[in-house]
């Protein structure tokens, strides 16, 4: 594949191509391994990585969103982005499965917010346990086994 008339790399995934978790450490402005530490003794509280993004947003006062534009700037997609010298845009979310992935590309393309001819499309493949439900209450929401 030529990447010559590219401009950009589209990524879709989960938080591994999102980016999620990178600078938590940064966020709460203890070390890496301090920031383990935590995380491991919320899991063996029965804590989920859900309550540690909900404690994470109250301690910093940001929302969800914003922790996951500031660690895409670091993950993986972005810095292959820059060694490429091209415009990173990154959809992947965190805990989404490749049902979902698959669907938010579509859902892009056919809105024309990305173009084939201009663009490298990413698709980052998570674990197979993770799949996409559709249910009156919990519409589009990804789940894992």
């Amino acid at each position: 594949m030529l990447i010559s008339n590219k401009k950009r790399i589209v990524y879709f995934g989960c938080s591994f191509t999102s980016g999620l978790e990178l600078i938590d450490h940064e966020l709460l402005g203890i070390t890496i391994e301090e920031c383990d530490n935590l995380k491991k003794q919320w899991i063996s509280n029965g804590k989920t990585i859900v309550d540690f993004m909900n404690y994470l947003q109250k301690k910093t006062k940001l929302s969800h969103e914003e922790i996951i534009f500031k660690s895409a700037k670091r993950s993986y997609a972005s810095k292959l982005s820059a060694k490429l010298d091209l415009e990173h845009v990154n959809y992947a979310r965190p805990g989404c499965s490749v049902d979902h992935s698959l669907l938010m590309l579509f859902s892009t393309y056919y809105a024309g917010y990305i173009n084939p001819e201009t663009d490298i499309i990413f698709l980052g493949v998570t674990t197979p346990h993770r799949y996409l439900t559709f249910q009156p209450n919990n519409l589009g929401k990804d789940h894992s086994r």
